[in-house]
């Protein structure tokens, strides 16, 4: 068969734009002014890269998955009634606001002002059953509401940078059955984190193996794959899926307590956080995630 060469070279691909995507996808998930809203959203998005995204917050996610998320969050709330504008604004109050630090909540409000977003007529849901005595009442009602309405859309979320039980208070408020796993126990039993990473081994505890082996488990005897001690995750995991905690109604909270993202652990965790959603362990075991499970990162 014999092909013209010249009707080839002019054949290539274009990686769209945010914007197209975002149209398409809100489009698709039946918001009529998808074409204005797009344009918003991407402005706003791009401004905030350029503000919030330089003060070192490193938290704040500003890729297509944010993008997909935000859009998520907008179907939910059009078919549940609400104008496409209300829709997005409450999707971005959600998927953006609730994570955006007190210092910078300002620029946030800002920010969406610019680009035609009104903060001001959005009525944030409360969880009044939300108490926490460190914390503004009416903050932390919103948040743990907020918390609520991110796990009907996501099954892990990261909670950054408050301890004093501030965790602990909304999974209370919201009656979730909870198991925790604190990192904090692992170098007192002997698994220090990596020292490559800024962490140093305190006390005289000798050491049994790193982080990763406390987290997800070890064979003793590493060499011929015999002896192997359950990790404190997938003892959590089971404990959510099969064991007392699994028999409870509504969601069920896996609440993974760390002082830092440490590589030496979080890459074994990709596939359960993406959409596989299963926890794959060196002994050839995998778990997978159910729906009515989330995981709760407090970092």
């Amino acid at each position: 068969m014999d092909f013209d060469r010249n009707a080839w070279e002019f054949t290539h691909m274009t990686v769209p734009g945010v914007i197209d995507i975002a149209q398409n996808m809100l489009a698709c998930e039946g918001l009529h002014s998808y074409e204005d809203l797009a344009v918003r959203l991407e402005k706003y998005r791009y401004e905030s890269m350029f503000t919030m995204g330089q003060a070192k917050n490193f938290h704040y996610d500003f890729g297509l998955r944010k993008i997909k998320e935000i859009v998520k969050a907008a179907s939910r709330a059009v078919h549940n009634g609400q104008s496409d504008e209300a829709a997005l604004l409450h999707a971005l109050m959600i998927s953006v606001g609730a994570g955006v630090a007190d210092k910078d909540y300002d620029c946030f409000v800002k920010l969406m002002t610019q680009n035609g977003f009104d903060v001001s007529s959005y009525v944030a849901p409360k969880n009044e059953k939300a108490v926490h005595p460190k914390y503004d009442a009416e903050k932390f009602q919103v948040k743990t509401a907020a918390l609520a309405s991110i796990f009907e859309q996501r099954h892990a979320v990261q909670v950054i940078g408050h301890g004093h039980g501030f965790v602990e208070a909304m999974i209370k408020a919201n009656d979730y059955p909870a198991v925790k796993v604190d990192c904090m126990t692992a170098e007192s039993e002997g698994f220090p984190f990596s020292d490559k990473y800024g962490h140093k081994m305190k006390g005289d505890v000798p050491a049994i193996g790193g982080i990763a082996d406390w987290i997800f488990g070890y064979f003793k005897d590493q060499e011929n794959k015999k002896d192997w001690v359950e990790g404190k995750f997938p003892l959590a995991f089971k404990e959510v899926i099969s064991g007392e905690t699994s028999k409870k109604e509504g969601l069920k909270i896996i609440h993974f307590a760390v002082d830092c993202i440490d590589p030496e652990f979080i890459e074994s965790m990709n596939t359960l956080l993406d959409d596989n959603k299963r926890l794959n362990l060196v002994n050839g075991e995998l778990l997978r995630l159910p729906s009515d499970v989330r995981v709760l990162f407090e970092v």
